[in-house]
Formats: structure tokens, sequence, C-alpha cells
């Protein structure tokens, strides 16, 4: 039986640590970032940020009905060719990618040291996140699309399908999708919005979109979503990473340059062809537990943020 290796990772900080960044005394000599400023409150958008995990960890609890299959799908002819594609080796791809795509935005903001503005940047982008994680669970489990690898022609596949159990149903839509283009989103506008230089904003934005982008594809070839799911995803968490920052924005809203457009769209245009034309095996590995990678609330005595866990 092939080993799994659990993917906790150790990133504390990763959204909600914006707590600590708001505590902590920066340096005497820290200034405030330049750039849009953006009104946050620890208390009310804390509390929003975890209200949200909470949220989705209770939507989770909703049955699935694990027997029903679809009779058409949303994109016909394209989402149907989906079904005879599995990739195990792309499914860890693109949990590594997802993982990549959420932390950058966090280490990005830690040269500017630990102050107020980093702070309210970080919260706001964990916010943007939580948000994203609801929304997509809520749908998920309301919707209970079967994932394609349910009509895969293969035994192997079909064993597979049985073991993944209720997460085999919750394919629209993607959630590394969504997340992946959440973080991208948010991350580079944020980071954008406070800094002046032009060329470290551009490769933020063609970082992001590429991982992104990346993800996304990497979630068809895997098998486990259809194009309709990844599309749709992609939109959505697109626009909460934009929406979150965007209403809390004093001021007036940040507006990219020209050649961060050009870098946004580039990082789609790469981060899509890549992980289309990538060589990677039709591998199969037998789910140990229900469930690919997940955000889930973390806490312990020096800091409370949120962490991945799932299975590699």
């Amino acid at each position: 039986m092939p080993g799994a290796v659990s993917a906790r990772t150790g990133i504390h900080a990763l959204v909600v640590s914006a707590v600590l960044a708001w505590a902590l005394p920066g340096p005497a000599h820290a200034q405030e970032e330049p750039g849009t400023r953006y009104d946050v409150s620890l208390a009310v958008d804390g509390a929003i940020t975890g209200g949200f995990l909470a949220g989705a960890v209770l939507v989770s609890l909703v049955p699935v009905n694990t027997n029903g299959r679809w009779s058409s799908e949303l994109f016909g002819r394209l989402d149907d060719a989906v079904k005879k594609k599995f990739s195990d080796s792309a499914a860890k791809l693109s949990d590594a990618t997802l993982v990549v795509a959420i932390a950058a935005p966090v280490l990005l903001q830690l040269p500017g040291g630990w102050n107020g503005e980093t702070g309210r940047r970080l919260l706001l982008y964990g916010e943007a996140v939580s948000a994203n994680v609801f929304l997509n669970g809520l749908t998920k489990y309301l919707v209970q699309r079967p994932r394609p690898y349910n009509y895969h022609p293969g035994a192997r596949v079909a064993e597979y399908a049985r073991e993944a159990g209720k997460d085999g149903h919750l394919s629209f839509y993607s959630g590394h999708a969504s997340t992946a283009f959440t973080a991208a989103v948010a991350g580079s506008y944020l980071f954008a919005s406070g800094s002046t230089d032009r060329e470290i904003k551009a490769v933020v934005w063609l970082l992001e979109m590429t991982l992104a982008s990346a993800t996304t594809q990497l979630r068809v070839r895997a098998g486990k979503h259809f194009y309709s799911d990844v599309l749709v995803g992609a939109v959505v968490g697109g626009a909460v990473g934009f929406l979150v920052p965007a209403l809390h924005a004093e001021g007036g809203l940040y507006a990219p340059s020209g050649i961060e457009w050009m870098a946004l769209a580039g990082g789609v245009i790469l981060g899509s062809a890549t992980a289309q034309f990538l060589p990677l095996p039709s591998d199969i590995r037998l789910p140990l537990l229900e469930g690919p990678v997940h955000l889930v609330p973390t806490a312990d005595a020096q800091a409370t943020g949120l962490a991945l866990t799932g299975w590699f």
C-alpha cells in the first residue's frame, strides 16, 4: 500500500497571524508603507475571518449522496473529455503549487517589518482567503457534483472513487482554483498597493498568477475537476481576492499599471501552458482519507492562523 505523508504545514502565521503582526511593535525606524491604506478593525475583521472559518467547518457536516451521477455536464463535450483523465502526480503537484501560492503573499510582506500597516494587509489577506474557503465549501456541499474520476473506465480509478467517499462528490466548484486565485489576486493587490517599485510589483503579479493558473490546469489533468469547475473557481476566487481589499480601501482603489496588467495576463498564459504540456504520468494512488488538501484553523500558545492539511 502506498505510503501517505501528512501535509500539515508549519505556517502558523499564514493568514490570521496578522493578529501578531498588529500586536508586535516593529523596529524603531520602521515607517508606514506608502500607497493605499486600509480601514481594518482587528476585532471586527478578525471576528469575520473566524466566522468564515467556523462556517466552513459547519458546512462540512452536511450529508453527501455518494451514489448520484449527472446525466450531462455544464460544458458538454469539453467537460466529458475530462472523464478519461487521471494523474495522481498532477494532483500532488497542484497541492504543492497551491501551498506556494498561499504562502508567497505572506512572505512578501515580512521584509517591510512588523508594523501596523503590515498587520492590516495580512489580516485582509486572511479575511479574503477565509471568505473564499467558506463560499467554496458551501457551494460544494449544496451542489454535490461528482468528480470526473467517478466516470473513468479504469478499474483502478473506480476503486479510487469508492475509497474517496464523499469527497468524490464535491467537484463544483474547484477549491484549489478558487483558493489559488484568491491568494494570487488579494496577495498581489495588497503588495502592489503598498509598494513603489514597479518592477517588483510586476514580478509578484507574474509569479502569483502563474502559480494560480498552473494549479487550476493541473486539477483538470489530475481528473479531480471539470473545466467548468476550475473556470468558475478561478472567477469566484479572483473576485473575492479583489473585493475584500477593495471594500476596505481608504481614499480610492489602487489602480495597477500597464506593466502589472501585462504581468497578470502573462502569468495566466505561462501557468496554464506549463501545466498543460508538462510531462506527467497517469498514475493512481488509493486515498487513505477522505479529501485532498483543506484549510483548517490552527492555534497554539504562540500563534493563531490557518494550516493546510491533507495528503500529498
